[in-house]
């Protein structure tokens, strides 16, 4: 979790304002239990945008800063 805690920090944020609007619309459907069953969709949801952000934008980008860098263990980087 620590690699990906940044990613999650930035998502959850943008999935708030859905969970309170989603409530309502499963309370009717599931009764008192909406609130867990919204809290579930949204974390995992929340979890999931977190580990693609984490790899294909911030990993991504660390690989590209180090290769420029010339820093070894990057593909690319101080070849041969």
């Amino acid at each position: 979790m620590g690699e990906v805690s940044y990613s999650l920090y930035l998502v959850h944020t943008l999935f708030m304002p859905v969970e309170q609007r989603m409530e309502p619309v499963i309370e009717r459907l599931l009764g008192p239990a909406a609130h867990v069953f919204a809290f579930l969709i949204v974390a995992a949801t929340s979890w999931a945008l977190s580990v693609l952000l984490h790899r294909y934008v911030e990993g991504l980008g660390k690989a590209v800063l180090n290769a420029g860098r010339g820093r070894p263990g990057v593909q690319g980087a101080n070849a041969g």
